[in-house]
């Protein structure tokens, strides 16, 4: 390991800070970097084999759902060693580089204890503070810290009564809000008092999805700035983050405030609005049905159920809403400059789930895409014309390709192998509702199917077919 991170140039103690306790010991504070140089190698443990057999020169993406999950075996790692105690913890700073305000300490004891965390805010109600359950290796998530400046944490070890036997303080200090998120938040107070003691503003636009407290500062926010749908608050400290950077919604994550991906969702039909059937199970997702009517502005249109593990389309129907309004507190938010309809959400941090490490998954991405169709005759290629300029724009994860919004629509994606040539309309894919006119303005699709072999991409926009240069090979 130690020689792998060296080839990436990285200083084994770069970033390094140690803080000398009062109560004996050392707090050792390591950056996000840390993390991600440190997980590299345990990417290949993760990724499914179905990665290494494409081959190609489209650019292309991890997935943050394998990412996150070397990320997590890594910092397991450091915790099962057992060089880190309780009077000499290691605390990383936004450790799955997704949110800014969080940390996560671990740490050791000979003993099974229960450990109460408190992230001190500016007065009493906003100072968060967290238990968790008795054990011996601790992973303890620190959300809520001020931006910009230090927060003062406290972590206690909490005897068979529920009293402080033992404790550590420490303060982090974390950047400032990136500029444009804190120009447009104006919060005014209320004389009534807040319903709820933090705060989740989220969709409306493209921004980021946010928590404050009842003094309204910003304690919390996602470093996606997500178009549109946002993220939709799941049980158990998880939350929907609806993916608007791939073509119309189709992506989804299952993530937890850490910013840690356990599962990403494929949905053919994009999504609009998601909720959970009950606590911890299936997705109830709002999209375009399956014979491609589009769905309506208000979200009451297709609503589909999705298997929570597999990802499956369960049923469809059109004869619900998924708007819980009543649910929803009428907070007054103000983001200047910045339009669309936000929602607010009790902010419920149950960080027990976050306590413990991911389940090693190699089934990470669920759910269903288009796929190419073998075509028993060839499009007359002959008269394919050299793509020009960046018309279209691609991306591929894993064995997941992408065409991003162009114009004219892309209508038709054809692969050119030498044992065959097979295909993808539009017509099959979703057709977002601010296209109803036209189909193709963003397509995902699945390259399982595709037999081994090496495969030329070729795309119809409009009518005229050409040749886009991008190459794929699928390997045995």
């Amino acid at each position: 390991m130690i020689n792998l991170l060296r080839k990436f140039g990285m200083d084994m103690g770069a970033g390094k800070k140690e803080v000398l306790h009062d109560n004996g010991g050392v707090i050792t504070i390591r950056p996000s970097e840390w993390v991600e140089k440190g997980s590299l190698e345990f990417e290949s443990v993760f990724k499914r084999e179905q990665t290494d057999s494409i081959r190609t020169n489209i650019e292309g993406k991890k997935m943050y759902s394998m990412t996150s999950q070397a990320k997590d075996w890594f910092l397991e790692l450091q915790l099962r060693s057992d060089k880190y105690k309780f009077n000499k913890m290691l605390v990383v700073e936004d450790p799955f580089g997704e949110a800014p305000l969080t940390a996560l300490a671990l740490f050791t004891t000979i003993m099974d204890y229960r450990v109460r965390v408190t992230v001190v805010g500016d007065s009493e109600q906003t100072s968060f503070v967290f238990e968790y359950p008795a054990e011996k290796r601790h992973r303890i998530p620190i959300l809520g810290l001020y931006p910009g400046r230090k927060t003062e944490v406290f972590i206690e070890l909490l005897d068979e009564n529920g009293d402080s036997c033992d404790r550590r303080q420490f303060s982090l200090n974390t950047k400032p809000l990136p500029a444009e998120l804190e120009k447009v938040i104006g919060i005014k107070k209320r004389n009534e008092p807040q319903k709820f003691s933090s705060t989740l503003i989220a969709g409306g636009s493209s921004f980021w999805p946010f928590v404050f407290d009842k003094e309204g500062d910003v304690r919390y926010y996602l470093a996606r700035k997500l178009k549109g749908c946002g993220i939709f608050p799941l049980s158990k400290g998880r939350f929907l983050c609806i993916d608007d950077q791939v073509p119309n919604a189709v992506q989804m994550y299952d993530m937890d405030f850490l910013g840690r991906v356990g599962r990403t969702y494929l949905v053919k039909e994009g999504v609009r609005y998601a909720i959970e059937k009950a606590q911890g199970g299936n997705l109830l997702l709002t999209g375009n049905s399956s014979d491609g009517t589009p769905s309506d502005t208000s979200a009451e249109g297709c609503i589909m159920e999705i298997d929570r593990e597999t990802g499956e389309k369960i049923q469809e129907s059109r004869s619900i809403s998924l708007f819980g309004e009543d649910e929803q507190d009428c907070v007054n938010v103000e983001l200047q400059g910045v339009s669309g309809v936000f929602r607010a959400y009790e902010c419920c941090f149950d960080l027990t789930s976050l306590s413990k490490a991911l389940v090693k998954n190699s089934n990470y991405i669920v759910g269903d895409l288009c796929r190419p169709v073998s075509l028993e005759e060839e499009p007359d290629f002959q008269h394919a014309v050299p793509a020009m300029g960046t018309e279209v724009q691609y991306g591929i994860q894993e064995d997941i390709l992408y065409l991003y919004e162009s114009h004219p629509v892309v209508t038709r994606v054809c692969f050119r192998g030498k044992l065959g040539c097979w295909d993808v309309r539009s017509e099959d894919t979703y057709r977002p509702a601010k296209a109803l006119d036209e189909t193709g303005v963003g397509m995902a699709i699945w390259l399982d199917v595709l037999p081994a072999d090496t495969y030329d991409l070729y795309v119809w926009l409009g009518d005229e077919l050409q040749d886009t240069g991008k190459k794929i090979t699928k390997q045995k």
